[in-house]
């Protein structure tokens, strides 16, 4: 058999691999194959991103100093980003540095009643050491956000039970108590609300339309 002829039924070969389809099914198997990889990225990366905004981090306490005034800040680094000496010269602050990037942080602070806003950007040249205190606590409110503090006093009805600059572990322990009744008639109140008030509701607005 010559060169010609061989090559000759290779080309065929070729083309009746072709012909039959099976190339498409090798492609539409990679196609689908990438796909798949694809999508479970993109849900990994959902996953990542939403799970960390949720995730809580550790409090830091430090100091804010920009044209002789000076903040203690308390609160959670959650975001931090470059921006650039022209854009933030432009706003109008007074950098220090040369640049031509300075590296700006979003802590929050929460304590929406006292300070205004939960949120707050600060440009890290601005910051001192930063404090990662044990003594921190962070109590998710049912309104105003978040409130990050230190516990001093504990007192109910206006009568002071615990001294925490006295006895640390006893005034959590009465807090935690005091806690643990609070969720207890929150649950009460929210079963009153779902159970009987629910069936008066209800029972209301049959009568309502058997009038109309």
């Amino acid at each position: 058999m010559s060169e010609s002829d061989i090559y000759t039924q290779g080309r065929k070969g070729v083309l009746e691999w072709f012909k039959s389809g099976e190339p498409m099914i090798w492609l539409n198997a990679a196609a689908v194959s990438l796909s798949v990889i694809a999508v479970v990225g993109l849900l990994l990366l959902l996953a990542v991103r939403g799970f960390g905004h949720f995730w809580p981090q550790d409090v830091v306490m430090t100091n804010s100093s920009y044209q002789g005034v000076t903040q203690e800040l308390l609160g959670e680094v959650v975001d931090e980003v470059e921006v650039s000496g022209e854009q933030l010269r432009e706003a109008g602050f007074e950098l220090q540095r040369p640049g031509p990037f300075y590296q700006r942080s979003l802590i929050k602070q929460g304590n929406r009643d006292f300070l205004g806003n939960d949120f707050l950007w600060v440009l890290n040249e601005q910051l001192t050491e930063r404090r990662y205190p044990r003594d921190v606590m962070v109590v998710e409110r049912l309104e105003w956000g978040n409130f990050y503090g230190v516990l001093q006093t504990v007192t109910r009805d206006g009568v002071q039970i615990a001294d925490a600059t006295a006895d640390a572990d006893d005034a959590w322990a009465v807090l935690q108590e005091l806690l643990a009744e609070v969720l207890a008639v929150r649950h009460e109140i929210h079963q009153i609300e779902r159970g009987d008030i629910g069936s008066i509701n209800h029972d209301m607005e049959r009568l309502r339309l058997r009038e109309r």
